[in-house]
């Protein structure tokens, strides 16, 4: 199920990630990886907390994108790991959707959000973020789509 699209105001939240420059054939070997990675870090670090899981991208351009999956984590967060950087997201806007069902189903729902974007002339900034709940039966998937 794919919710309909709304604008909701972002606060900044910091982010552990780590970027990378992909094909989308490439996606799923960089998800894994990055969060094993990730998951070491956390370890060693032994934050207070962290929140869900996320991945930051930008549109494609000449067929590889900059995509980087991360965790969200507590303010003074020391990654320790190279491979790792810190990212806030922005105080703002982002359109802003729903998808409950299988990640299979993660294209059709960024298609929706970006024709109901185009449709209501909202303008992009390029910074897009999905953030995943492991529910059950079905995991959630919050997809945003930074607005200008």
């Amino acid at each position: 199920m794919i919710s309909k699209m709304q604008i909701v105001p972002i606060r900044p939240a910091l982010a552990a990630i780590i970027r990378n420059c992909v094909t989308f054939a490439e996606i799923p070997m960089a998800q894994r990886t990055s969060r094993d990675v990730l998951n070491k870090a956390l370890a060693a670090a032994k934050p207070d907390s962290s929140g869900p899981w996320l991945t930051l991208f930008r549109p494609p351009e000449s067929g590889t994108m900059d995509y980087a999956p991360g965790v969200f984590v507590p303010d003074g967060f020391e990654p320790g790991e190279e491979a790792i950087s810190l990212f806030s997201l922005p105080q703002g806007s982002a359109a802003h959707l729903r998808l409950e069902g299988p990640y299979e189903e993660l294209p059709q729902a960024w298609q929706d959000l970006f024709s109901a974007c185009k449709s209501q002339g909202l303008e992009l900034a390029g910074l897009n973020w999905e953030v995943y709940t492991e529910t059950s039966p079905q995991p959630v998937t919050d997809l945003y789509a930074w607005l200008a």
